[in-house]
């Protein structure tokens, strides 16, 4: 059986990272996913979808990404319920959010799309291994 989910969006308002009993990370979230296609009037509409992401995958995206980023997230689907205060049965649908990927293109400013910087992408060619003089001294095995 397949449980897979790919979506691409906005983080819909600011993040709160929390952290449960044990100590791990916990990021409740909300993206805003374009439809690929218009209804009757020829407007895209938007589905908001729940994100819940643990531990590292939590951590990384509250402190890189804030309300109105692009993001990409690979994930499942996980359902769930819980009593409310009223002692009514509440059942939730969310997406887990196992990996996620920065986005290609940030907000628009000013009209302009802007690319969004990646933290993890160098912005120039690594050099060349023949500039390097490695001593087998000083590797660490």
């Amino acid at each position: 059986m397949i449980n897979s989910v790919v979506l691409s969006g906005r983080i819909v308002r600011d993040l709160e990272l929390k952290y449960s009993n044990s100590g791990a990370a916990v990021l409740n979230f909300n993206i805003a996913v374009e439809r690929a296609f218009k209804n009757a009037n020829g407007e895209r509409e938007t589905d908001f979808i729940n994100i819940v992401a643990f531990k590292a995958t939590a951590e990384n995206i509250a402190k890189y990404l804030k309300k109105g980023d692009g993001i990409g997230i690979v994930g499942r689907i996980q359902t769930g319920s819980y009593e409310n205060k009223n002692g009514q049965k509440v059942y939730t649908t969310d997406v887990v959010a196992d990996q996620f990927d920065f986005p290609i293109q940030n907000k628009k400013q000013d009209g302009q799309q802007q690319k969004a910087a990646d933290p993890f992408v160098q912005s120039a060619p690594p050099a060349k291994a023949s500039n390097f003089n490695i001593n087998d001294d000083n590797l660490p095995f």
